[in-house]
């Protein structure tokens, strides 16, 4: 059995107990017709969501999160990572060249 309190009720079930039809309703009315509906609109005015803040584009540039060490880091391996594209770019071209392939 769970058991967890929703302000001043203790709310029980058994654990292969707890589908909506089997829960009922919240001891609140919030005006909706489906108990789901219901404890859903109970839940939103107990704990009020808050709206999201969009990510930046780009979230390693973003200053407000800036760690000296770790930016570092990400500059080498972000330089590394370019070498190693150029290079692998450069041996498929001669790779085409010597199957006489275009590239």
């Amino acid at each position: 059995w769970y058991q967890r309190r929703v302000r001043e009720a203790v709310v029980s079930t058994q654990s292969t107990g707890d589908a909506i039809s089997q829960i009922g309703s919240p001891p609140a009315n919030v005006g909706s017709r489906s108990a789901l509906e219901q404890w859903k609109g109970l839940f939103l005015s107990t704990f009020p969501q808050e709206a999201e803040a969009a990510m930046p584009e780009d979230p390693t540039k973003d200053t407000k999160y800036n760690e000296p060490i770790i930016d570092s880091v990400r500059l080498q391996k972000d330089e590394e990572l370019e070498r190693f594209k150029k290079l692998q770019e450069r041996k498929m071209r001669e790779e085409a060249r010597r199957d006489g392939k275009l590239f």
